[in-house]
């Protein structure tokens, strides 16, 4: 029996003596081996210092897309900049989530620069983020993995009456060697996720059974008759007039013109999307109290990637490689993606298949003399529809008639909202839907030239973006049942049983914005190596950042300048506009450019003839007025200003 010490060096955390930059890199061993319960790169933000998180549940940051849920040194998670190779990976319509997510077992390492990094990295003001993907060597390497989670293992959720479902299978597999020794590489892989779980408990107030047959006996509070109604004393016959309370507190004692009211058409309808909701729920209590009732519901995702790379070393000076990537992303939200209705009347499908090009090449000029060429190209193609039947009209038997038709699911159910002692929980329709496919294209090249204690680097970055998306306007409709005004039960549920809503509101449209913009970036910096212990960072970026335009010309801006009081519009106590007195619903709406261009009339709904076109020959997009700034310019905005906040 033997026993040896063996001491041997190893790389650990240093102090960086090149730069003023606060960073870290993880290697593709830390990557691979951390325990991620997600799976997920973007977890290993939390591993910096100044990262806060904002949301512990980690499994939502893969079924997100989300770029963080960390706030780093004070900025929002969407003020950070996420690259794979060096190529954005945002999309840019929101700037909080990603194109890829990029597979764990597909990283080589990931660096994240918080503070003070150089000139060179832009777009964003927060941390910079940079996944570099793997490549291919002389030698052939594989592997398959599987990683799962399963709720057998897990607590029940102390808000829950029962363990929530999961099940959550990460597996794939991934090959790389040479296809021409010490020449040309591959890399390929693919990585899929199955989570099948239940979504986070949550507790929100439904009307009694009773209370949607009309019945309000069980609840305390104020049930009067409403102005205009009569109510009949069942146990007399006595007429009971408006302000009183209701006999037996049901509304089948109302009288309207000598009518019995009861529960109205569309009053029924509401209270069906009730009955409807809590044959969903895990629990419910079938009393008057608050958050009666207990909603967890399925909430399965889907999710496979594709990965190749293929790197070609040309010669001594020349290197290039182009790689892809492909996500497929499908998950089933019961609350509405970004629609997160209070009821789950409106699960949506989030489809969000993401690819993304890239072709890079290097060229060693001389030893001290570099070039790096690059173009990256990323689509996703984001289409949220509703599914299931909760969200259609005809589920409930809704009757009212709607003022217009033209949005993409215009069978679909109001958006509904009570207030006031009592009132139940809100629902929502699926005028909110989504549609948002993107396409976002970078160019750029950056040179750098040491000589002596000089490392000098300068580049440019071209950006050009397109992304169409819809207005997701209430065209579906949206009531609001209140008791703030004078044809009131004093219960806003009751009110809806009636059909006496207190507003109504509802868009003629679904308009979609094509929407486009160019982006010019160059950088000068010099990292100067004074002596060993002392080192300057200098530099500048240059942000060129022009209006946003829509293709079709269909955005418009608000001029108060250009309000003219005589065109006011006179409004009906229903709503509508009165035609008879004249006016223009458009006055003081302007648009810059020239017109609808012809190729895309038939895809807006506006003539050339319904917005000024103000100042002729601006540039399309969004403009700003100033007066002081037009006089000092010396001409009546003939330049348009972009603000842009970071």
């Amino acid at each position: 029996m033997s026993e040896t010490v063996e001491v041997s060096t190893a790389a650990g955390e240093t102090v960086n003596t090149t730069s003023g930059e606060v960073a870290r890199v993880v290697d593709r061993r830390q990557v691979q081996n951390l325990a991620l319960n997600g799976r997920n790169y973007m977890q290993l933000v939390t591993l910096i210092p100044g990262a806060a998180i904002l949301d512990e549940d980690q499994l939502a940051l893969t079924t997100s897309l989300s770029i963080s849920q960390a706030a780093i040194n004070g900025n929002r998670p969407n003020y950070n900049s996420l690259t794979v190779d060096g190529g954005s990976n945002m999309d840019s319509g929101s700037n909080n989530s990603q194109v890829n997510n990029v597979g764990i077992d597909f990283i080589q390492e990931v660096k994240i620069q918080t503070s003070n990094f150089s000139a060179e990295y832009g777009r964003n003001s927060g941390a910079s983020i940079n996944v570099v993907t793997r490549g291919g060597g002389n030698d052939f390497h594989g592997g398959v993995f599987e990683f799962l989670r399963n709720d057998k293992l897990d607590a029940r959720s102390f808000f829950s009456p029962v363990r929530g479902k999961l099940r959550f299978n990460n597996f794939g597999w991934n090959f790389n060697g040479p296809i021409i020794k010490d020449k040309l590489f591959f890399f390929g892989g693919q990585e899929y996720k199955k989570i099948r779980q239940d979504s986070a408990p949550v507790r929100r107030t439904l009307p009694t059974r009773a209370e949607r047959l009309g019945d309000f006996t069980l609840r305390t509070g104020t049930l009067n008759v409403p102005n205009g109604y009569t109510a009949i004393n069942p146990a007399n016959g006595s007429v009971v007039a408006a302000g009183q309370p209701i006999p037996g507190r049901n509304l089948a004692n109302l009288r309207l013109n000598g009518n019995v009211v009861g529960v109205t058409p569309n009053g029924a309808a509401i209270a069906s999307v009730f009955s409807a909701m809590e044959k969903l729920a895990v629990a419910y209590s079938d009393t008057t109290t608050a958050n009666n009732t207990t909603f967890q519901q399925p909430n399965p995702f889907d999710f496979r990637e594709d990965n190749v790379r293929v790197d070609y070393k040309i010669n001594s000076k020349h290197s290039m490689y182009g790689r892809y990537l492909h996500d497929m992303y499908d998950l089933i939200e019961p609350y509405g993606t970004f629609i997160t209705s209070p009821l789950p009347t409106i699960p949506t499908n989030r489809l969000r298949p993401g690819t993304s090009y890239q072709l890079a090449e290097t060229w060693l000029i001389s030893p001290n003399f570099i070039n790096e060429a690059k173009i990256n190209a990323s689509w996703n193609g984001q289409r949220i529809p509703p599914v299931g039947e909760f969200w259609k009209r005809a589920t409930f038997n809704f009757t009212y008639p709607q003022l217009f038709s033209g949005g993409r699911y215009d069978d679909g159910i109001p958006n509904t909202t009570f207030a006031g002692n009592g009132a139940p929980s809100n629902f929502s329709g699926p005028s909110g839907s989504l549609l948002s496919p993107t396409t976002d294209i970078a160019i750029s090249d950056n040179v750098t030239y040491i000589k002596g204690k000089h490392s000098l680097k300068t580049g440019f970055l071209y950006v050009r973006n397109r992304k169409d998306q819809n207005g997701r306007s209430g065209y579906t409709g949206s009531l609001a049942f209140n008791t703030n005004g004078t044809v009131t039960t004093g219960n806003s549920f009751a009110d809806a049983l009636l059909g006496n809503f207190r507003t109504y509101s509802e868009a003629n449209d679904d308009p979609i914005g094509f929407f486009r913009f160019n982006q010019e970036e160059a950088f000068i910096t010099d990292s100067w190596k004074v002596r060993r212990d002392l080192s300057f960072e200098i530099g500048v970026r240059f942000y060129h950042y022009e209006p946003t335009y829509t293709q079709a010309n269909n955005i418009a801006s608000f001029d108060p300048g250009r309000y003219n009081p005589a065109q006011a519009v006179t409004v009906l106590s229903n709503g509508n506009i009165d035609l008879t007195k004249g006016g223009n619903r458009f006055n003081g709406l302007v648009r810059a450019g020239g017109g609808i261009p012809a190729e895309e009339r038939g895809r807006v709904s506006i003539s050339d003839a319904t917005l000024a076109l103000v100042p002729a020959g601006a540039t399309r997009g969004f403009i700003m007025r100033q007066t002081r700034l037009d006089r000092a310019l010396g001409s009546p905005m003939r330049r348009s200003m972009t603000i842009k906040l970071q």
